[in-house]
């Protein structure tokens, strides 16, 4: 087998690089320096993909926002001073939009909504969004649906998105999780939930939290992160928080409950020494 040497990169950094178009990414960190390199290697090894890991991780970090306009000027990414400008540029019209969704105002009552946009008593004016219908179908199983099997919205220009805020629409990627993740599940959007998981997991969110959120929309990776957070078995009383669970997530608690025991257990004659020698 023939042996490549890779020049000028650490084996963290280009391990870590690679992983992000693997089934299994290695989890990324908010250190400004380590995601600088994962883009300068993107441009390098001309792998777009990594990008579209990356951007939306710096997009949830602290960095400043003078820094990230840096890094999205030198590695050309879609980031701006003012988030509602990145909405609004990334939705813009083009050369490649064939579809119109209009997002942003809400059913008040079964049969009478909110004023379009063009109406000035309007509370909540909607917004839209120029997209290709083909780029959707490829990503979302309900967009695929929607714009080519038999339903009416198939041949509309313009397509209502209902119960849902522009923002959240347009980023799936935002600090409410869970009302995105809700949106990711209506949606069909398995590659917005991977990122919303990853994000889950470098926040400090209660334990208890994260594991409702990964029992409810089946995230796998977030659950046994949750999971190993408890760090005794006396922080999975009261029981009765966890009665909402599945009987799958049960098993899973008890299994974790059962291996804090065996901790338990395997350090308690060496606690009984420590005591007798004091």
């Amino acid at each position: 087998m023939q042996e490549i040497p890779i020049k000028d990169v650490t084996y963290e950094d280009f391990a870590t690089f690679l992983s992000l178009v693997q089934d299994k990414p290695i989890k990324l960190n908010d250190d400004r320096k380590n995601l600088e390199n994962l883009l300068q290697l993107s441009d390098r090894f001309l792998m777009p993909a990594v990008k579209r890991h990356v951007e939306p991780f710096i997009a949830l970090t602290n960095i400043s926002k003078e820094e990230k306009m840096r890094l999205a000027d030198k590695y050309d990414l879609e980031l701006t001073m003012s988030t509602m400008s990145i909405y609004e540029s990334t939705f813009a019209q083009s050369d490649k939009t064939d579809a119109i969704l209009i997002v942003g105002y809400v059913d008040c009552t079964p049969k009478q909504k909110q004023p379009r946009l063009n109406d000035s008593s309007s509370a909540a004016p909607v917004k839209k969004m120029y997209v290709n219908k083909a780029l959707l179908s490829c990503h979302s199983d309900y967009f695929d649906a929607l714009f080519n099997s038999n339903f009416i919205q198939k041949s509309m220009q313009e397509i209502d998105i209902e119960d849902v805020k522009f923002e959240d629409f347009a980023t799936l990627l935002k600090h409410n999780v869970e009302k995105l993740l809700e949106l990711a599940d209506r949606f069909m959007l398995p590659a917005a939930k991977r990122h919303l998981e990853l994000f889950m997991l470098s926040t400090e969110i209660a334990a208890i939290r994260k594991l409702k959120m990964a029992a409810r929309h089946d995230l796998d990776t977030l659950l046994i992160h949750s999971l190993k957070l408890f760090k005794t078995k006396e922080e999975f009383n009261p029981m009765n928080q966890f009665s909402e669970f599945s009987d799958k997530i049960k098993a899973r608690i008890l299994d974790r409950q059962i291996e804090l025991s065996n901790v338990t257990v395997m350090f308690a004659p060496h606690r009984r020494y420590v005591q007798l020698k004091n």
